[in-house]
């Protein structure tokens, strides 16, 4: 599954021009500009908006989480039993890849970030909403057409609102977790034009960005270092819906993220 069947670049031919398996396409009148882009396709900007602000939050929770909590006394703060209750925030970071791109199954990189929640403990059952959002770079390439043409996808924010459900075994806490999962790919094609082309020979390129929604499942294992400072692992599948990135193209980046990560928290 190649983007190139997704963006309209036969616009970029010359009259009479095949692509493969294709027949002769018709000619786009006005000449080319170079950096130029498609108009993108109209969306509401709702989940983009949102997106942008969870990942802002999520991103100074994880400074004042750093900041402003004091440092952790081991050796004169173990926890007999410890109380999971209460708002908490904290940092993370971590390794994703995505596996359900054939053009781009190279696509993986590492991401930071933070998180803020809240727990309610009952007896040992454990009860708990977090809202995440981190900055990275999961990012794949793909050459086609001899080289004469280049993608470039790039996941550089991932943003989740959760549940979790967790077992406290006493400094131990062994949790699930499902919710709503966004993320925001910035697609960007590179070509090369030759002689006879409109506008003659050159380079192009087209991009877009655009916000995917979905879902996301994982868990995870979190320990309890004293009554304020935890630290924690946690793997999560996300699954992201496909959008559409140009006019009169079709939706793309219907994959799958599988997500490693590690991180503190600090409880109040």
């Amino acid at each position: 599954m190649s983007l190139c069947r997704y963006v309209p670049y036969r616009a970029f031919l010359s009259e009479g021009a095949a692509l493969p398996n294709r027949g002769a396409q018709p000619v786009r009148k006005e000449p080319i500009q170079k950096d130029s882009c498609p108009a993108r396709h109209p969306r509401s900007t709702v989940a983009a908006d949102w997106g942008d602000l969870i990942l802002k939050i999520a991103i100074a929770a994880a400074a004042l989480a750093v900041s402003l909590a004091p440092l952790p006394s081991f050796a004169d703060d173990l926890p007999t039993a410890v109380d999971w209750s209460g708002f908490y925030i904290g940092t993370a970071g971590g390794y994703g890849r995505i596996s359900s791109v054939p053009d781009l199954d190279q696509m993986s990189g590492g991401f930071g970030g933070g998180q803020v929640g809240y727990n309610h403990q009952i007896v040992r059952i454990v009860l708990g909403v977090e809202v995440d959002g981190f900055s990275g770079s999961i990012s794949g390439s793909q050459s086609y057409l001899g080289g004469w043409t280049v993608e470039d996808g790039k996941i550089d924010a991932l943003v989740s609102a959760r549940g979790r459900v967790g077992i406290a075994l006493e400094q131990l806490m062994v949790y699930g977790t499902a919710g709503a999962a966004f993320a925001r790919d910035k697609l960007s094609i590179t070509g090369h034009r030759g002689i006879g082309f409109p506008g003659g020979p050159g380079t192009y390129v087209v991009k877009s960005t655009q916000w995917h929604n979905g879902y996301v499942i994982g868990g995870g294992l979190e320990y309890a270092f004293n009554r304020s400072w935890s630290g924690k692992v946690e793997y999560q599948f996300t699954h992201l819906a496909a959008e559409t990135y140009f006019v009169g193209s079709n939706p793309w980046g219907d994959f799958d993220l599988a997500t490693v990560r590690a991180g503190i928290n600090y409880r109040f």
